[in-house]
């Protein structure tokens, strides 16, 4: 019985320790950096690191569309003040890593939400190599005065 209960106790941390490597193919690395970030660089405490996990699976759930939970964010090599590695498990085999592609996808698509949740931007909470994309250029409305004024403008030129 003992034994059972042991190995409940170590498996997941075992589980973590094989797949989360740095610089693996599915890792990502996300930084806190000092100078933007100012008196907000100090580091996270196990409750951040938790929200952290909670944000990652909200952003997965919400990209991939699959029941992504805290158990399949893996967070490794964390340093002071914040610079940690993670990786995503699948939701249906916690043995099978995420693509770092669909991952990226998903940060990328959920950018701002994770900032807000942390009250960081771009900035101050780096995902390493998770560049983001740039937004789509604003459409012009055109109006009838709009319109007109440009049929002036052309006019005259």
């Amino acid at each position: 019985m003992l034994e059972k209960i042991f190995l409940i106790i170590c498996l997941p941390s075992a589980l973590t320790a094989q797949l989360c490597i740095p610089n693996a193919p599915a890792a990502c690395q996300v930084q806190l950096r000092n100078k933007p970030a100012g008196h907000r660089a100090n580091a996270w405490n196990e409750g951040e690191k938790v929200l952290f996990q909670t944000t990652m699976a909200f952003v997965m759930r919400q990209h991939l569309k699959q029941e992504f939970s805290l158990s399949n964010i893996l967070v490794c090599n964390e340093t002071a003040p914040v610079s940690l590695w993670f990786v995503v498990t699948s939701p249906l085999d916690p043995t099978l890593l995420v693509d770092k592609e669909d991952v990226a996808a998903a940060v990328r698509k959920f950018r701002h939400r994770i900032n807000c949740v942390f009250l960081l931007t771009d900035l101050t909470l780096e995902f390493v190599d998770l560049y983001p994309t740039l937004a789509e250029p604003a459409k012009l409305r055109l109006t009838r005065r709009s319109r007109k004024q440009t049929r002036v403008k052309n006019s005259r030129g």
